[in-house]
């Protein structure tokens, strides 16, 4: 399991799902935060999280599905503490377009973004 081009889903209130290489170089990261508008640090927290996130995976022996309800737990119990009830259809239906444009499946046209 490893972290691909499309692997990394930036967000903060306009979600936005970036190619950030796993071997990026710092002025690659450097050019994305400043074309994007989050600070270097910001980007390398989530890329360090997310390498820790699956080298655990792996030293676990998880499984895809586990992985998968496992980040879902994770995600549904930040979105219920960390945000207001009524900003939760927004969130989760921006994850869910985050997640479509990630799996580089076609143009979702059966469901309007906000």
């Amino acid at each position: 399991m490893s972290r691909t081009k499309k692997g990394l889903l930036l967000g903060r209130g306009e979600s936005k799902v970036v190619e950030i290489p796993r071997d990026a170089s710092t002025s690659e990261i450097e050019e994305l935060t400043d074309r994007l508008g989050f600070s270097e640090g910001y980007v390398k927290k989530i890329i360090s999280f997310t390498d820790e996130i699956e080298e655990l995976a792996v030293e676990s022996r998880l499984q895809p599905p586990q992985i998968i309800s496992a980040c879902m737990h994770l995600v549904a119990g930040v979105i219920r503490t960390a945000y207001k009830e009524g900003d939760h259809p927004d969130i989760c239906t921006d994850l869910f377009h985050q997640l479509w444009e990630s799996c580089d499946l076609p143009s979702d046209t059966h469901v309007e973004k906000n």
